[in-house]
């Protein structure tokens, strides 16, 4: 799956934010599917997120899913943030992932391919965690 969004770099390395926008739009980009994963979204911001959008792609705001977003934030050393319906994984204060109902974007493949997997169920759940979450946190996260 990793290939996937390598590609996807390579193609906004050469391209440009533009040429890349431009493709994704008009569907141009068919080689960006690798099984359950696809590439059809791009986040114009700093550092460059790209990610899926899909109506199968569903995530709600409940405590559990919260706590489960929140280990995967702590285990890439990232901090969870929510916005209105959205959460943003933050390094150095700077965006790195979005996730919310219907689409997700990552800066880096593994982060990518992981959110997939363990937020949305695109494949089988590998992630085991061994630091725990507290309630609190997630309340407060909630709020």
């Amino acid at each position: 799956m990793s290939e996937v969004f390598r590609r996807a770099l390579r193609i906004l390395d050469e391209e440009g934010r533009e040429g890349l926008t431009a493709r994704l739009a008009s569907g141009e980009i068919p080689e960006l599917s690798d099984g359950r994963f696809k590439i059809n979204v791009f986040v114009d911001s700093d550092p460059p997120m790209l990610g899926m959008r899909s109506p199968d792609l569903k995530f709600e705001l409940t405590p559990s899913n919260l706590r489960h977003v929140m280990r995967l934030a702590n285990i890439h050393g990232l901090t969870a943030h929510r916005v209105g319906k959205d959460v943003y994984f933050l390094r150095e204060g700077r965006a790195v992932a979005w996730i919310r109902d219907g689409m997700f974007a990552a800066s880096e493949p593994e982060l990518f391919e992981e959110i997939g997997r363990e937020v949305y169920g695109l494949g089988e759940r590998r992630l085991r965690y061994d630091k725990e979450i507290s309630w609190l946190d997630v309340f407060r996260l909630a709020r």
